[in-house]
């Protein structure tokens, strides 16, 4: 079950080409007839979020399922679906992000991934790391809320 989970934290170094490598188990992760991945700047966070296409499947039908004219649905349409862009993988393991995602996300030289299970994102090391210290409060805060933990 873990093996289908993307899982910690790695800083790699952008190259004068703009390409960064996937950490290798990201890259394990990732459906071995495609190889590729969608990556959209994030709603919630100054970040990349990454996925695969069945991730991408999974918010689209959620979308869907929203009222075809509601605002909602036309944000959410607009926001992930219109700013999506598919990340081929080279022989090296490494993607070039768009120029507007590094700047979305504050990413200069280096950049951080961070899995999160079904998905993972990319982050400006320092805004990370201080992304953090307040995600660490508020799951201090709110560790009764999982179950069976």
């Amino acid at each position: 079950m873990l093996q289908n989970l993307f899982l910690s934290t790695y800083t790699n170094s952008i190259d004068k080409k703009g390409r960064i490598s996937v950490p290798a188990n990201f890259r394990n992760m990732i459906n071995k007839e495609s190889q590729h991945l969608i990556a959209c700047p994030s709603i919630k966070n100054s970040c990349v979020e990454v996925y695969d296409d069945v991730r991408l499947e999974t918010i689209s039908n959620a979308v869907k399922a929203l009222p075809p004219y509601s605002a909602e649905r036309d944000a959410f349409e607009t926001v992930i679906m219109g700013e999506a862009t598919m990340l081929s993988i080279d022989g090296e393991g490494r993607v070039i992000l768009p120029k507007h995602f590094l700047q979305y996300a504050k990413i200069n030289t280096k950049a951080t991934f961070i899995g999160k299970g079904t998905t993972f994102e990319i982050w400006n090391p320092d805004e990370l790391n201080a992304y953090m210290s307040k995600a660490k409060q508020i799951a201090k805060k709110n560790l009764s809320i999982l179950k069976n933990t």
